[in-house]
């Protein structure tokens, strides 16, 4: 018996011996690791730490004056087709018109026709209308 009381504070001993170094490995990893870390200190900034702006290859002026001549030729473009299509409107409205007075000179001298045949037959004589013609003067005072 006297073995086993010397093993039993023996173990608690050895134990507490590891649990030690764990924190000693630890605290000296902590520490080390702290070591490892940099430091960052802050600082102002410059205008060194950003480049600077170049100036642009063409004046703006002339940047200006191509821009008002891009939307001027754009306006002009606009312009003419939109004056085309109005103009192709107005030539349909003026061929349909005329295709009309067309069709209503056909239809009256046809009937001219149809009556003086109807005359013809009936033995009579048809004699159409002279054209109508007056002058207006308009005198003053």
């Amino acid at each position: 018996m006297a073995d086993t009381p010397a093993k039993s504070p023996a173990k608690p001993a050895a134990k507490a011996g590891v649990k030690a170094a764990t924190k000693a490995a630890k605290a000296a990893g902590a520490k080390a690791a702290g070591k490892e870390k940099k430091v960052v200190k802050k600082r102002k900034v410059t205008a060194k730490d950003f480049p600077a702006k170049k100036l642009p290859a063409v004046p703006e002026s002339i940047l200006k004056k191509r821009k008002r001549r891009d939307e001027r030729t754009q306006r002009q473009l606009f312009r003419s087709v939109k004056g085309n299509l109005n103009r192709i409107k107005k030539r349909r409205t003026i061929f349909l018109r005329a295709e009309k007075y067309v069709k209503e000179y056909r239809m009256k001298e046809r009937a001219e026709l149809k009556i003086a045949r109807d005359a013809r037959k009936r033995g009579n004589y048809y004699i159409p209308g002279e054209a109508k013609l007056a002058f207006v003067v308009r005198l003053k005072g």
